[in-house]
């Protein structure tokens, strides 16, 4: 026997191989599903605890309707902060800039949920806050459990996404009562799809698409956003049927 034929791999060395490159691959997947759930935990946190302090505390309510320059500000830091992590790669990539500017989007976004929250009452904040979250949690079992690929329905959801945006601006300019209310229920289905999608982009797999274990902060955006849609077409339902 040739010293070659000594070197060669056995077929044993092969799928040693295999097996240790798929539980590297495993790992690198749950250390991102972990980040990703990790910051989109702690985003939750703190835009329900600004709603509710919004809510609740008389002073703070009072206050916030009193300077609007608050909200304006935090519409812009949203804008802004939301346009550097989708468009530019090194900030979304870089730590931690990644994660100041996702603080800054967070807390951007929940000061305008806080004032959109603070015009309703706090039962149906309360009753919206909790449909949402057993919402998520059922949809987000279906997308880890269901054979059905969503990651195949990016573009049609896209579509779909423009065409309520479409409508939601002109129901808005119209102020039809009627249309906003379809228009709340078209959007917890539509973003209902949107957050089982976005989850099997985020857990992988057997699915066609999946996202880079590198943009973790972009898929703790993604879940943040579909959530806070969810719940804000909800609590417009729910103050709605209780008029």
């Amino acid at each position: 026997m040739s010293s070659s034929d000594q070197n060669a791999p056995s077929p044993s060395d092969d799928a040693d191989y295999a097996k240790s490159f798929d539980f590297s691959t495993a790992s690198i997947r749950q250390g991102f599903i972990r980040k990703v759930y990790g910051l989109l935990s702690l985003q939750l946190i703190v835009t329900f605890g600004i709603v509710l302090l919004f809510c609740l505390h008389p002073t703070v309510k009072e206050y916030t309707r009193n300077n609007l320059w608050i909200l304006l500000v935090a519409i812009v830091v949203e804008f802004v902060t939301i346009m550097a992590l989708c468009c530019c790669e090194a900030v979304r990539r870089t730590h931690p800039t990644n994660l100041i500017f996702m603080a800054l989007f967070t807390l951007g976004t929940a000061i305008c949920v806080g004032y959109v929250g603070a015009s309703y009452s706090v039962e149906d904040v309360l009753i919206a806050l909790g449909l949402t979250a057993i919402m998520v949690i059922g949809l987000t079992l279906f997308a880890l459990q269901t054979k059905w690929d969503f990651t195949k329905m990016g573009g049609g959801l896209f579509i779909a996404l423009l065409l309520f945006t479409v409508v939601a601006i002109v129901a808005s300019i119209m102020r039809s009562n009627y249309a906003t209310m379809i228009l709340a229920y078209v959007g917890v289905v539509l973003f209902s799809i949107y957050l089982i999608h976005d989850t099997q982009l985020i857990i992988g797999g057997n699915h066609r698409y999946e996202m880079s274990p590198e943009e973790y902060v972009l898929g703790a955006i993604t879940l943040y956003l579909d959530i806070v849609r969810i719940f804000m077409y909800l609590l417009r339902i729910v103050a709605a049927a209780k008029s």
